[in-house]
């Protein structure tokens, strides 16, 4: 194969027959990253909301914040940078029952965060029926997928793919 020779006939007779009838048509177009032209799916990227009453600067200080019962010590995280508050979430520990609500509680930023700010709405609903997979090199997969396993549940691209699915439902009214 390498030196140009046909791998046919390695291939189990049916397969090729199954396979010659695709075409790059027959599979879904794929965001695997949150980078580049898609850094603005990633909650640490950088953009105004106001989610339960406080001003944050990315997706990922309101998140580390709803660990938080008390506002004033969600307070503290409203100006911290992505970073920053992953560092200080760390530290944080969750209410009882967190656990059990964060999906929602993720939903709930996330919507602000594309609801307040209309240019990257449009953006998101450019992406049309791309699966979007938050794909990462950290092996975290309850939000993500490992890019090297391909092993994760996704949780984020889910909530954002919902979230411009319920939009462009609307949109169409």
């Amino acid at each position: 194969m390498l030196s140009g020779e046909s791998c046919l006939d390695m291939l189990w007779p049916g397969v090729w027959e199954l396979f010659k009838e695709f075409t790059p048509d027959n599979f879904p177009d794929v965001v695997n990253q949150f980078k580049g032209e898609y850094d603005f799916l990633s909650n640490r990227f950088g953009c105004r909301f106001v989610w339960q009453g406080l001003l944050y600067g990315n997706a990922e200080a309101a998140f580390q914040s709803s660990k938080c019962m008390d506002t004033s010590e969600r307070n503290v995280y409203a100006g911290c940078s992505a970073d920053k508050a992953v560092l200080k979430g760390r530290e944080q520990a969750p209410f009882p029952g967190w656990e059990d609500t964060r999906l929602d509680i993720m939903e709930s930023i996330l919507r602000a965060k594309f609801e307040q700010n209309p240019s990257l709405m449009k953006k998101l609903t450019d992406t049309g029926t791309c699966i979007l997979i938050n794909g990462n090199n950290k092996q975290e997969t309850y939000w993500g997928v490992d890019l090297y396993s391909w092993q994760g549940e996704n949780h984020l691209g889910r909530i954002i793919m919902d979230i411009r699915g319920t939009t462009l439902k609307q949109l169409r009214k």
